[in-house]
């Protein structure tokens, strides 16, 4: 905010940033460009924005965002059937299958915030693939202790 009252614009982009989140740990702000599969950094002391990890169009679409206590970065991944962990370095750490193809949205919480919830669409799920996702539309929980560990990661409605 300028002395007048005014805003000045700090990052430019090209794209759409469709999610944000703050990260108290480290002051950055992170956004999910959906359109361009970026995952993107803003850092209040530079004027240039980092990406901080790139999801090819290929494995599907960016659709939410969240953090978790370690610094991991979560993303849904709308028609990848999946969620994933990002590395507080920006390396790819875990990649989960869904049952469903289009998570819609993903939140980290819980008593303890360990638990990562998904949720998904059902509407734009084609009736053909509806047949292979009867799930779609629903809530999901995973544990992230559990991810982070190795062990098998239960998923529950």
């Amino acid at each position: 905010m300028q002395q007048d009252g005014s805003f000045a614009a700090k990052w430019t982009l090209n794209d759409i940033v469709d999610s944000i989140r703050f990260d108290e740990r480290s002051g950055n702000l992170f956004g999910a460009m959906a359109d361009v599969g970026d995952i993107v950094m803003f850092t209040p002391s530079r004027r240039e924005v980092r990406t901080f990890a790139r999801i090819p169009k290929s494995s599907g679409f960016l659709s939410g965002l969240d953090l978790d206590r370690e610094g991991g970065v979560w993303v849904a991944v709308r028609d990848g059937w999946s969620v994933m962990r990002f590395a507080p370095d920006g390396s790819l750490d875990k990649a989960l299958p869904l049952p469903v193809p289009c998570p819609s949205g993903i939140a980290i919480g819980g008593t303890d915030d360990n638990t990562v919830f998904v949720t998904s669409a059902r509407q734009p799920v084609p009736l053909d693939v509806l047949k292979k996702a009867p799930l779609s539309g629903r809530v999901f929980r995973i544990s992230i202790k559990e991810t982070l560990s190795g062990a098998h990661s239960r998923m529950s409605l």
